[in-house]
Order: structure tokens, then sequence, then C-alpha cells
């Protein structure tokens, strides 16, 4: 299959590029290294903060 777009990594900020591209019509494929809720992200502790400016 062909995509238009591949993620790599579904944190908080590659779900919503995926999530965006995707209402736009785009094939997205989303790969994640990690299964859910794992500590080894950059959403995890004190990095946990996104800002509503990226969006």
């Amino acid at each position: 299959m062909r995509y238009d777009a591949i993620v790599l990594g579904l944190g908080g900020m590659g779900s919503a590029v995926a999530a965006h591209a995707a209402a736009r019509g785009m094939r997205v494929l989303g790969l994640e290294r990690f299964g859910p809720a794992h500590a080894r992200g950059a959403s995890h502790g004190r990095t946990r903060i996104i800002r509503q400016a990226y969006f």
C-alpha cells in the first residue's frame, strides 16, 4: 500500500499530525516504537507540557 505521509512516533505531537493529515484526506501510516502508556516519551514526567503555540 502507498501512503501520503508516514508519522514516526505517536505521542502527543505525532498523533496530532497523523490525525490532521488524515482529516485532510491523506493516507497516513503511524509507527510507534513503544507500547501505550510508556515512560520513555517526550510527554512523560517533567517534559509533558505541550504548548498551545505548537498547534
